[in-house]
């Protein structure tokens, strides 16, 4: 299993097997976030949906939370 330098846990870790989104940015998080960051993102992103009531079909809703994922 492919091991990287996690940038959000600061440690080596498993990589992410694919990437987690299309284009350039699911490469990008494929190669700097371990699939442990990238669970525990996804747990967040869930919250974050459920607190704020984000309609997800709403592009300002999305541009939103790939904001947060970025601060993440």
């Amino acid at each position: 299993m492919k091991k990287i330098l996690c940038k959000k846990l600061n440690k080596e870790l498993p990589a992410l097997k694919i990437p987690p989104m299309p284009g350039k940015k699911g490469l990008d998080l494929m190669s700097e976030i371990s699939a442990e960051a990238w669970e525990m993102w996804k747990s967040h992103q869930t919250t974050l949906i459920n607190e704020k009531r984000l309609d997800m079909s709403n592009p300002d809703s999305r541009k939103w939370l790939l904001d947060q994922m970025d601060k993440y």
